[in-house]
C-alpha cells in the first residue's frame, strides 16, 4: 500500500513536467529559428540522403539501419522535397519521441525498487532539463532507438516477455547495439520455450527486412552492412593510438550509389585488431556477468548498463550523442540519486565540450582530453555496477 500511495503521490508531478515538456517542444518548433534547431547536427544530412535518388538499402547504400533512413524518405515526401518542411517534420517527430521518453523514465523509475518521493521527483525533473537544453535530444535520431530501449525495458520488468523482444528488435533496426540488452533474458530464469520463442521472434523481425533488400539488391545491401567496419576508428582510445582524429562522418554522398567505395577505408587502419579486443573484453564482461542471478528490477537495468559499458570501452567509434543512453540507466541503476546525477551531468559536460566544441572549433589537440575522462568514466562505472550487482546478490542471498 505504501508503495501504491508513493506512485500517485508522484504521478501529479509528472504530468505536469509532462505538459511542460509538451509545450516547449511546440513552441520550440515553431518560435525558434530552424537554423538554429538544426544547429550542428545531422538534419541536413537526413535530408540529403532523402535527396539521392531511389530507396536506400535498393538503390544507394546507406550508413544507418532501415527504419531512420526509410523515416527520411517519408519526410521527404511529406514535406513535398522542401528542406524547411523536412527539418519541421523531423523535429516535431522527434519531439514526440522526446515526450515518450519521459514519460518511459518516469514509469520505470516506479518500476524500480522503492525511493523516496522527493528524490523521484528530483531525477524526473533533472531529466526533463536534460529533455529541453541538451540540442542531442533533436540533432539526431537516436532519441527513437532510446524509445525502444525503454519500451523494451518496461516490458521485461513486467515480465511480458515477448512484446519486450519486439521493441527491443526495432531497436536494433534502428541502431544497432540495442541488441546488447539481450543479455538480460539470458541471465533472467525465462523458461526455455519462452526463449526460443523469442529468438525466433527476433531472427524474424530483424532478419527479414534485411533478407528482403538482399534479394532486391544484394550489393548495396552488403555495402550498407559493411560501411561501419570500413570506416576505423573515431573518438575512443583506440582512435588515439591509431592516430585518427576524426568523427564517423563518412564520404560525399555521390559515393552511396557506388557499392565499392562503402568498402574504402575511412583513416587510419587499427594497429590493435578489434577482433582480438572483442575476444578480450568479451571474456571479460561475460566473467562479470556469468555469476550473477537477477533477482530485483534495479539489478536489470544495472546489468544493461554494465553491459553497454563494456561495448563502448571496446567500441573503436563514439558518437557524443550516444550518452543519451547512458543518462536514463545511471538515473535507474544508481541508488544514490545524487551520485547518479553528478554521473549524468559530468558524462553531458565532457561529450558537450567534445562535440561541438572541440570538433566544431577544431581544437583537436584537447581531443585526447575528453577520450580519456569518458574511458576512465566507463571504466569506474562497470567496477561501481559489478560491486553493486555483487551488493545486491549477497543481500538477496
Amino acid at each position: 500500500m505504501k508503495n501504491k500511495n508513493l506512485s500517485l503521490d508522484i504521478i501529479p508531478f509528472q504530468k505536469i513536467l509532462l505538459i511542460i515538456l509538451i509545450f516547449f517542444s511546440l513552441v520550440k518548433i515553431f518560435v525558434v529559428p530552424l537554423e538554429l534547431l538544426r544547429g550542428f547536427g545531422d538534419i541536413t544530412h537526413f535530408y540529403q540522403l532523402a535527396q539521392i535518388p531511389g530507396l536506400p538499402f535498393i538503390d544507394y547504400w546507406v550508413e544507418f539501419p532501415p527504419i531512420p533512413v526509410y523515416l527520411f524518405e517519408l519526410f521527404y515526401w511529406v514535406g513535398k522535397e522542401d528542406f524547411q518542411k523536412f527539418s519541421i517534420l523531423f523535429l516535431f517527430f522527434i519531439s514526440l519521441v522526446n515526450v515518450g521518453n519521459f514519460y518511459l523514465v518516469s514509469i520505470i523509475l516506479n518500476q524500480i525498487e522503492p525511493i523516496k518521493t522527493q528524490h523521484r521527483k528530483n531525477i524526473i525533473f533533472f531529466y526533463l532539463i536534460v529533455m529541453l537544453f541538451l540540442p542531442y535530444n533533436w540533432w539526431y535520431f537516436d532519441g527513437l532507438t532510446l524509445l525502444f530501449l525503454l519500451l523494451g525495458m518496461s516490458q521485461f520488468l513486467n515480465k511480458k516477455f515477448f512484446m519486450s523482444v519486439v521493441f527491443i528488435s526495432f531497436g536494433v533496426l534502428t541502431k544497432l547495439f540495442p541488441f546488447l540488452f539481450f543479455v538480460v533474458f539470458i541471465k533472467q530464469k525465462i523458461d526455455w520455450k519462452i526463449l526460443i520463442k523469442s529468438i525466433i521472434l527476433i531472427v524474424l523481425i530483424v532478419g527479414l527486412p534485411y533478407l528482403l533488400f538482399f534479394v532486391l539488391s544484394p550489393e548495396m545491401t552488403r555495402a550498407s552492412l559493411v560501411s561501419q567496419a570500413m570506416k576505423g576508428s573515431w573518438e575512443t582510445i583506440w582512435a588515439l593510438i591509431d592516430g585518427n582524429y576524426h568523427t564517423g562522418n563518412f564520404g560525399p554522398l555521390w559515393e552511396r550509389l557506388d557499392p565499392s567505395t562503402a568498402f574504402n577505408q575511412i583513416g587510419n587502419t587499427s594497429l590493435i585488431d578489434p577482433k582480438i579486443t572483442f575476444i578480450f573484453f568479451g571474456l571479460l564482461g561475460l566473467i562479470g556477468i556469468w555469476r550473477k542471478t537477477i533477482h530485483r528490477p534495479r539489478q536489470v537495468t544495472q546489468l544493461v548498463l554494465f553491459t553497454f559499458c563494456i561495448f563502448f570501452i571496446w567500441s573503436v567509434g563514439w558518437s557524443p550523442q550516444w550518452v543519451l543512453y547512458v543518462i536514463p540507466f545511471l538515473l535507474f541503476s544508481i541508488p544514490d540519486h545524487r551520485i547518479g546525477l553528478l554521473i549524468s551531468v559530468i558524462f553531458i559536460l565532457v561529450n558537450f565540450f567534445e562535440w561541438p566544441i572541440i570538433i566544431g572549433f577544431q581544437w583537436l589537440n584537447l581531443l585526447p582530453i575528453t577520450i580519456l575522462i569518458r574511458t576512465i568514466g566507463f571504466i569506474l562505472l562497470a567496477i561501481y555496477l559489478y560491486r553493486k550487482m555483487a551488493d545486491v546478490q549477497k543481500n538477496a542471498g
